[in-house]
């Protein structure tokens, strides 16, 4: 058939939504005076090929073909966000990410293009290791010094 339109949750001039009918999928028609030149797809229905992808009303998830999930529970408060082997790209002015326990950044390397402030302690559990220079205050690791008091004296504090 010709293309149909389809009925979509928001199609104004603050916010449109696409979800497109796909080939296979099973969806319920509305022919007005019954005329199929003038069918509009109503909305889409399970099947057998194409089950539900959640049994719970408290939980609403989405699956798409290359295994990537977006699924929220109600239940538990958990928003999922599963991107199988692409990216997530998040683009915006500014971002506030607020936990009240916890972020796990769980990944072989994290890379900060900009300047890092952090205003709580840092602690690692392993080596710590930059070409630039490293200050405690106004003095450097690399560049500061010590005065000698004698051959068997402790040296001076550093010295900026």
């Amino acid at each position: 058939t010709d293309w149909i339109p389809w009925l979509e949750r928001r199609a104004g001039p603050g916010v449109r939504s696409w979800c497109a009918p796909e080939p296979g999928e099973q969806v319920v028609l509305a022919c007005p005076y019954g005329d199929p030149g003038q069918a509009l797809v109503l909305g889409s229905l399970y099947q057998d090929r194409f089950p539900a992808p959640a049994d719970s009303r408290l939980r609403q998830r989405t699956e798409y073909a290359d295994g990537s999930i977006v699924e929220y529970d109600q239940e538990t408060g958990t928003l999922n966000v599963h991107v199988g082997s692409g990216k997530v790209t998040v683009t915006c002015a500014s971002a506030q990410v607020i936990a009240s326990e916890s972020i796990v950044l769980d990944t072989p390397s994290i890379k900060a293009t900009g300047n890092l402030d952090v205003t709580g302690a840092i602690s690692a559990g392993k080596d710590i290791s930059t070409p630039a220079e490293i200050k405690a205050g106004a003095i450097g690791l690399k560049a500061h010094t010590h005065t000698a008091q004698g051959p068997t004296a402790p040296t001076t504090p550093a010295q900026a």
